[in-house]
């Protein structure tokens, strides 16, 4: 079995074209604020069906979680 070529990307599109010329076989959007908007799900949406239509059928979208302790 071969190792598997994953790679991370923000969803700018110059970006993730950027990282799709390397053929990966896993691709790993990192999320910010700004992509759980309405719009921003929107263009995460788009994305999403750039990657596949390249083929790679697993995606992993990472949304790093902020922690506010209250004091």
């Amino acid at each position: 079995m071969f190792p598997h070529l994953g790679l991370k990307a923000s969803t700018d599109p110059q970006q993730v074209n950027e990282r799709l010329q390397y053929h990966p076989d896993v691709f790993e959007f990192y999320t910010d604020r700004q992509d759980v908007t309405d719009s921003g799900l929107i263009h995460l949406t788009k994305m999403i069906r750039l990657v596949q239509d390249q083929g790679i059928q697993h995606i992993i979208i990472h949304h790093h979680a902020l922690w506010q302790i209250s004091q």
